[in-house]
This record gives structure tokens, sequence and C-alpha cells, in this order.
């Protein structure tokens, strides 16, 4: 989650004076209600929207009595089972943001968050302005590393989960050193330290294939599950969640062990059998409902360059920003004897150093601010 701190240094720094608030705290909700009058821009970063819709809620009687501009980012831009997209609209189109930052492709946002009466600016995630410590490509100890979660399945996108098997079954195959963990996330300090170990590091675009206005396409799906009687399935904001998150990490992880022992667990990050998973997927018609597609650059790509590691990366837009040949190695499992000779030209050659050149100019968050703030004030 390293873009969290990127994204609020940039404004810190851009700023004359700032004040950062935390919606967790109730405190400091209050403190921004009192305060609000004396800003010239109120910034809601990712974070508040990414897992919620509760935090938004709570923002809005002090939100409501702003005098300047707001500037909305949203966090996890695809449709959830168990947080409403209904229900976000709702709550964005009452805060009134004047403009909706989203980390989605122009056209897809736009359908997304139609009628809301901001301007939406697509802004994907950027690139710090200071090159990291150079570290030699020879000193690297780590032909391959990967960390992050699996995909849900209710992405209904198996891209990310797919490229992972295939690149390390092949680096494998190759005797090859890798270091792959789907059960680990990493500080930002640690995120940067284990990328700057690995020559290489593997992703697919961010998001996934459809995203629904509406909630009633998970409707049938969650009838279901709801009558398997094995375990229940809790939304994103069920009772007491906020307090959850306010805990350390390893006293939620107790705690979550502890609800799975006793058949509670929370929905979007349950693994459902199998079996279950088909019959969930065949109660999901996505042809019934006009969706568009999630798929973006994320944060993951940019951090890989800025620490000077070379991606393999599935075949995708990433929002205009990166060129397939020049910036990352499409893969191709059908080629996949090409595509690792093109890696490892790419690592001997240290065209990852290279890439970073290319692309911080027009791609820093310096950079993405100003074009927020041109049409702000425009």
């Amino acid at each position: 989650m390293s873009y969290l701190d990127e994204w609020l240094e940039a404004w810190k720094t851009h700023a004359d004076y700032t004040e950062v608030f935390n919606v967790l705290k109730d405190t400091e909700v209050k403190n921004l209600k009192k305060s609000i009058s004396k800003f010239d821009l109120i910034v809601v970063l990712h974070s508040v929207t990414a897992d919620s819709n509760k935090w938004l809620s709570d923002l809005y009687e002090a939100l409501s009595k702003r005098i300047c501009p707001m500037v909305l980012f949203v966090g996890n831009e695809y449709s959830n089972p168990w947080l409403s997209m209904e229900l976000r609209l709702q709550n964005i189109a009452r805060i009134s943001p004047d403009i909706i930052a989203t980390q989605l492709p122009q056209r897809s946002g736009d359908f997304l968050y139609a009628g809301l009466g901001a301007k939406v600016i697509e802004t994907p995630h950027a690139l710090p302005l200071k090159p990291p410590v150079e570290f030699q490509q020879s000193k690297r100890e780590l032909d391959l590393g990967f960390r992050g979660f699996e995909y849900p399945w209710f992405l209904l996108d198996s891209d990310r989960n797919k490229i992972l098997k295939d690149v390390s079954e092949l680096y494998s195959s190759k005797n090859l050193s890798i270091d792959v963990s789907t059960t680990e996330r990493l500080d930002k300090d640690d995120w940067y330290s284990f990328l700057r170990s690995c020559k290489t590091t593997v992703a697919s675009e961010g998001g996934s294939n459809y995203i629904f206005r509406s909630d009633e396409i998970w409707l049938e799906a969650l009838r279901f599950l709801d009558s398997l009687s094995s375990r229940k399935l809790l939304a994103n904001d069920f009772p007491g969640a906020k307090i959850l998150r306010s805990l350390p990490v390893s006293f939620k992880s107790n705690l979550r062990s502890i609800g799975k022992l006793i058949g509670k667990e929370q929905g979007a990050t349950s693994v459902l059998p199998p079996a279950v998973l088909e019959e969930v997927l065949s109660r999901i018609n996505v042809e019934d409902y006009q969706s568009v597609p999630g798929k973006a650059l994320t944060s993951r790509h940019l951090d890989a360059i800025f620490c000077g590691t070379w991606q393999i990366l599935t075949p995708g837009s990433y929002n205009g920003v990166l060129k397939a040949g020049i910036h990352y190695s499409e893969w191709d499992e059908a080629k996949s004897k090409s595509v690792l000779e093109e890696v490892e030209e790419a690592v001997h050659s240290d065209r990852s150093s290279r890439t970073y050149e290319d692309l911080i100019q027009e791609n820093s968050y310096q950079s993405r601010i100003n074009k927020i703030l041109g049409r702000l004030f425009s």
C-alpha cells in the first residue's frame, strides 16, 4: 500500500500548509469539522473509500461545512458483492466533490461516476520524483520475486493468478531463483527493499474485467451463499468492523482466525471451495448488466519501475502509460522461450533504469497533482 504514503507526501510537498486527518479517529473528524473553513482545498485520499462505505458517510457532516473545492480519490474501483457500489455512488453524490480522481481509464471513469455532478479525471498512480539508490542488477539475488494476495473470485478475472503461476513454473523449470508468496504483504520500506532484491517481478493489469454500477448482479449468488449453513460471510461494513480495523495487525489476525473457527469471516477475503465457486459463478450473468472494463495501471507496476525491477506483465493498455517491449516484457505463454530471452536482455542491459527516466517527467506525483489543479481552477 505504498501509494497511500506517496500521495500523502506529494500533496504535503505541493502545498504551503497542510493538515492530515485520520477518519478512523472520531476526534480527528471532529477537528476537521471545526477547522474546515480555513482550508483552500480538501483532498480525500483513496483509503477513505477503498474498503468501506462508512468512512465517507461519516465525513458528510464535516465536509458539508466546507467553503473550498474538494478532490476525491477513489480506491478499489471494482464491484464487490460485500461492498455496495450503489451506496458508494450515493455517498459520493452526497458529499459532492468538485473532482473525482479515478484510477480507471477515462471512459470507464465517466461511466462509473456519470450523473454525480463532478469532473471525472483519469489519475493513475505515479512515480516518486527522486530515484532510489542505485542497485546493480548483478547484486540482485532473486531472478523472480512476488508479494501480494491472489485475486478474489468476484473480480471475475484470473489473469494475475494465472501469470504468476505460469511464470513461476517457467523460472523453476530453468532452475532460476524465485521467492513468491500470496499470503504476505509488506510495508512500504520492506516492499521497496524486496523489489530491489529482484531482477524481475510479475503482474497483470490491475482491477477487473467488469465494473457494474448496480449491486443486482450479485443478488442471486449471495442468496445461494447465504443458503449454505457451514459459515456466515460478512459484509465489509459488518457491525464492529470499524473497531476491528483500528486494532493492531496481530490482534486482527487472531480475531479473524477465531471467527473462521466459529463459521464467520469477511466475504471479501473468503476462499470458496471449488464446487461452491462453480455454483456461485453459474449464478452471475454479466451479459444482463451494463458494465465497462475496470483494468488499470496500479502502484505495483510503478513501484517496480521506481526500484529498477523489470516486469513481466499480461497484455493490456495500462492507462496508456506503459508500452510492451519498451517498459516491460509482455507475457505470451505460447512464446515463453522468446519472452524469457527478452527478459534476460532487458535485465542485462538495465532497461528498467531507462524506463524510469523515460516515464518520470509525465508520470510523477507532482505532474498528476498539477493536472488535477489545472482542471479544478480552469
